[in-house]
């Protein structure tokens, strides 16, 4: 079992992973509706979770040496208020943990 912290980072890691394999896109945007996750990312700090931040940020290295003009943002957007998009990636990570 894992947690909707640990399913969020690792969402965030598989999302790289597409982006690398997509070399034109430079403007990424990523909807999360985990603040803690969001936070760890943009700081990362000693916790539990800590080798998926590890990884989130090699993948994110990795991808900026083979995109130099890659621009990332990560954006929060609220849970369970009908987004669309936001319902359906919930119901695979609540699957997934």
């Amino acid at each position: 079992e894992h947690t909707v912290f640990e399913a969020e980072v690792t969402g965030a890691i598989l999302a790289l992973d597409i982006i690398k394999a997509t070399p034109r896109l430079t403007n990424i945007d990523i909807f999360m509706d985990c603040q803690p996750a969001i936070t760890a990312i943009a700081a990362p700090q000693a916790q539990p979770g800590q080798y998926l931040l590890a990884t989130f940020h090699s993948a994110l290295r990795r991808l900026r040496r083979a995109c130099s003009t890659l621009r990332l943002r990560i954006h929060w957007v609220p849970a369970h208020v009908g987004i669309a998009g936001n319902e359906a990636v919930d119901a695979h990570a609540k699957d997934a943990a």
